[in-house]
């Protein structure tokens, strides 16, 4: 067996824990962001309302935040994956195009994580669960009275 052969059959066998850990990743960084929005929330309420926004700025703030807690929590354990990426979509899209506009893109590293999770959410979108996930433990196991 040549090495290239070794290195393909290693790959499939790590696979889903590689996929796995790529949504714990996420999760952490949804969650992290989504404790740090509750807890500093004057600082993302003044982030909406220099977006002119100054209506909603607050509701929308606290939106922001609960909804990466819930998502967060749930992609990490792998239930409604596709669902929380959904709706997780347009919140990190305002963070990569406009809420880090003032910043400057190349330069600030909010930037960058943002659009590393942005990349993230959408290949959780396309890939689902993955086969590491509560959803597939409960698909496995069988109900015995």
């Amino acid at each position: 067996m040549t090495w290239a052969e070794q290195l393909d059959s290693w790959s499939q066998k790590n696979l889903s824990a590689f996929i796995f850990g790529l949504r714990l990743v996420l999760a952490l960084v949804l969650l992290v962001k989504g404790y740090m929005f509750l807890f500093r929330i004057h600082e993302l309420e003044e982030i909406v309302h220099a977006l002119d926004m100054s209506k909603v700025n607050m509701p929308l703030a606290l939106i922001i935040g609960w909804a990466h807690l819930i998502c967060g929590l749930f992609i990490g354990v792998g239930m409604l994956t596709r669902v929380c990426c959904l709706l997780s979509f347009p919140i990190l899209v305002g963070a990569v195009f406009y809420a880090n506009v003032r910043q400057g893109f190349v330069t600030s590293t909010e930037w960058l994580v943002s659009v590393v999770v942005l990349y993230l959410i959408i290949f959780f979108f396309v890939y689902g669960n993955g086969p590491i996930s509560i959803v597939r433990l409960f698909a496995r196991s069988e109900y015995k009275y």
